[in-house]
């Protein structure tokens, strides 16, 4: 018999220093959602190949779960000198339900708005653009908030949007990232107020060099999971990874 699911979380996962909430909340996201997919082949948007995915979105349908991950962010604003949140800067894919919940928690004492930057339809990455009917004005503090970060490539984009509106970037929260080395994502650490709420220690090949390419298995994309807009089914996304435990 296989490990359990909650061992095989437990095995992968590392919470950070936390402020409002305890280990157990954290793990308790995790093993109500089923939000990690175990044992496939995946390529993410940083053209890295996994065996191991998020998917978010398991997460931000249950807004009881999200309220968890807000108090949290909170409890970080509140403890490690953030300040004053004019604007909640999330993506237009799975960030957006995190930017809108912690907007909405924040607005009993700062009144904060939460918007939201367009994604490549090809790449699925945030591009330096706002969707529609959404901006920002110079001197606005924004805190950026995502899901998940590999590589720091999509929340540098988010940083570049902020500041070419002469925006000040008092923070960057994400859920989540991997336990991957990526210049972009050092440098961000190193220069913002950064905070991680867990890392996850996920196999990670550049896809060029993948072993379960080389074994001639079948890969499924990341934005073809977390798409809004994909007619097929997950099923059948999900159909060439033969051995996928997906709870």
């Amino acid at each position: 018999m296989g490990e359990s699911y909650e061992k095989l979380v437990r095995t992968i996962t590392t919470i950070n220093r936390l402020y409002s909430v305890n280990e157990e909340d954290i793990f308790k996201i995790l093993n109500v959602s089923k939000a990690l997919m175990f044992n496939g082949h995946f390529e993410l948007l940083s053209d890295i190949h996994t065996d191991t995915f998020l998917r978010f979105a398991l997460i931000a349908q249950y807004p009881w779960l999200m309220s968890i991950i807000s108090k949290e962010i909170l409890g970080w604003i509140n403890q490690d000198n953030v300040g004053q949140v004019d604007v909640v800067l999330g993506t237009s894919r799975a960030g957006k339900w995190f930017a809108y919940d912690i907007a909405r928690e924040l607005n009993g004492e700062m009144k904060s708005r939460a918007v939201y930057a367009k994604t490549d339809e090809y790449t699925g990455y945030p591009i330096k653009e706002f969707m529609d009917g959404f901006s920002m004005k110079k001197n606005e503090r924004v805190l950026i908030v995502n899901d998940l970060t590999t590589t720091g490539t999509g929340l540098g984009n988010l940083i570049d949007l902020a500041e070419s509106y002469r925006s000040k970037v008092v923070g960057i929260c994400v859920f989540a990232s991997r336990a991957q080395q990526a210049s972009r994502l050092e440098n961000i650490v190193k220069n913002y107020n950064f905070h991680s709420i867990v890392e996850f220690n996920m196999s990670g090949w550049n896809k060029n060099n993948c072993p379960l390419c080389e074994k001639g298995l079948d890969y499924v994309r990341s934005m073809d999971i977390n798409s809004l807009t994909n007619s097929t089914p997950l099923k059948e996304i999900l159909k060439p990874l033969k051995g996928l435990r997906a709870a």
